[in-house]
């Protein structure tokens, strides 16, 4: 039987943020040393762009004041992002794709303006697009995007009938394709070293399952369990799996774990071997690599409500030295 063992986190935050809601997607960018990370409430895209540096950091709001000519939707809804996808360089980062409201977005940094690329509602998926919102995603080893949908804030899920969906984005057809449906919350993507599989995350089963990579898509007919999330931490009530990465030493699974507190690390049989306590927060919600360092997201105690975030939730958190690793924690998608 594996030993667990754990590690408990006193080192002051990376980046304390006391207005944050949901910090979410961290995201590291080689080539151009930018480090990105977003708050999906309040529709924020944070960068820093020298990791040793937090006076570099700036932030970045989605609005319809920027948007880049006339806001297709009720202006009257607020902008959500979901996950991100820069487009990197080694002269810098001027553009990323993100997963807003509706559909896939593009910022460009040089004007600091917005638009929407591709809609969800592209797919023929028949939905109310106002009640839903983007979630994590990743890019897949072709160059499309893969995210997920799911039940906005003001929406609550439905259990019996679920929402949610995983789509396949292709940017420079400005295609959408329904990839699973019927999902209550979407979460992480990661494909193995091999590229064989695809490990995808099913907060609200508390499990992350495991599909075959076949023909640029999964193979939803090949679909088993990696992991039993629920297994590991039945001492809490609802421990969902949330963002994670594939370690490349190891290929193990590293994920947040929300409402425990804890960065979990999951052996190639799915069975839990680590976990880092971070005692300020039990809404633990993704995490990265950068340069070798594992950074990770946190939640506020308050979202979606009107009073005044409390506590450290919210805040970025660093863990040294846990990989080799120093490459970007996601491929720049194709979109050309």
């Amino acid at each position: 039987m594996t030993q667990l063992t754990a590690t408990v986190h006193k080192e002051a935050a990376y980046y304390l943020d006391t207005n944050a809601r949901l910090s979410e997607g961290i995201t590291y960018a080689a080539e151009s040393r930018n480090l990105l990370w977003i708050d999906i409430f309040n529709a924020l895209i944070h960068k820093v762009t020298d990791i040793e540096d937090i006076s570099t950091h700036t932030v970045w709001h989605a609005s319809t004041a920027n948007y880049e000519g006339s806001y297709p939707f009720d202006p009257s809804l607020p902008e959500r992002i979901g996950a991100i996808f820069p487009i990197d360089k080694p002269d810098g980062l001027e553009e990323v794709y993100f997963g807003a409201k509706y559909g896939i977005a593009r910022l460009d940094y040089s004007t600091l303006r917005w638009e929407y690329v591709v809609y969800y509602s592209d797919s023929g998926l028949q939905r109310d697009w106002t009640s839903l919102r983007s979630n994590d995603g990743n890019v897949s080893p072709d160059g499309d995007i893969f995210i997920g949908t799911m039940n906005d804030f003001h929406s609550t899920v439905d259990f019996d009938d679920p929402k949610g969906s995983i789509f396949k984005v292709n940017l420079p057809k400005r295609t959408c394709e329904v990839v699973i449906d019927k999902l209550m919350i979407p979460n992480a993507i990661n494909w193995t070293s091999g590229l064989k599989s695809v490990y995808f995350t099913d907060s609200l089963n508390f499990s992350i399952f495991e599909f075959p990579y076949k023909d640029g898509t999964f193979d939803v007919h090949g679909k088993t369990l990696f992991a039993d999330i629920k297994k590991f931490n039945s001492e809490y009530e609802s421990p969902e799996p949330d963002g994670s990465f594939i370690e490349p030493d190891t290929g193990h699974v590293i994920t947040a774990v929300w409402s425990t507190n804890s960065v979990q690390r999951y052996d190639t049989k799915g069975n839990l071997i680590h976990k880092w306590i971070f005692p300020e927060t039990d809404r633990i919600s993704a995490c990265a690599l950068a340069q070798g360092d594992m950074f990770v997201t946190t939640a506020n105690e308050i979202i979606d409500e009107k009073a005044s975030p409390q506590g450290m939730g919210g805040s970025i958190f660093k863990v040294k030295n846990v990989s080799s690793y120093q490459g970007s924690s996601k491929r720049n998608p194709t979109t050309a």
